[in-house]
């Protein structure tokens, strides 16, 4: 999966150059968040923390995203087992409703896949498609850089990520030119 998001990354970067309808605008880290898994048929559930980055870009000015997320379970005394990556290809709207702040509204789909230990011996990998919905708040949004937190929730027939983070991000356009 992570040759996979640096395959789309390096194709969105090459296409911004080359097509008039297609600009990216800008590069999000999420640095430190922590995520939550509920399975549905029985009553596992894992947590730890998580990072990210994301690109926003418009293509026909469409706001979409293409956001990695990758987060292993927090173990102070012996390894955490427990991990999970998923991949988003996100649909944003901006709604302007305060002007000290910026909300981001944003879903779509993805690929997620957990791995887990269940038994002392038993691994287990699983990769589901996913459908992902969230909100972020962003502050200083007149620099380059803004600051913010961010709310998702990634969901699929077997569990339900939640996932709450920091967002770091670096606008390639200083935004006060909306």
């Amino acid at each position: 999966m992570n040759q996979l998001f640096i395959l789309l990354i390096s194709l969105s970067s090459l296409f911004a150059n080359s097509q008039n309808g297609f600009s990216i605008r800008d590069i999000q880290a999420i640095p430190l968040g922590v995520y939550h898994t509920q399975k549905k048929q029985d009553t596992y559930s894992t947590g730890g923390l998580h990072l990210g980055i994301d690109i926003g870009f418009k293509i026909l000015k469409q706001d979409l995203r293409i956001q990695y997320n990758t987060g292993s379970e927090f173990a102070i005394l012996g390894s955490g087992n427990d991990k999970y990556s998923s991949l988003n290809l996100l649909y944003e709207i901006s709604p302007d409703l305060l002007n000290w702040m910026e909300i981001n509204v944003y879903g779509g789909a993805g690929v997620q896949q957990q791995s887990f230990i269940r038994f002392p011996s038993t691994e287990i990998n699983n990769s589901y498609f996913n459908s992902c919905i969230g909100t972020r708040f962003i502050f200083l949004h007149r620099n380059r850089i803004s600051i913010g937190i961010q709310l998702q929730g990634e969901f699929n027939y077997d569990n339900s990520t939640y996932l709450f983070s920091t967002v770091l991000r670096y606008n390639l356009k200083n935004s006060t030119l909306k």
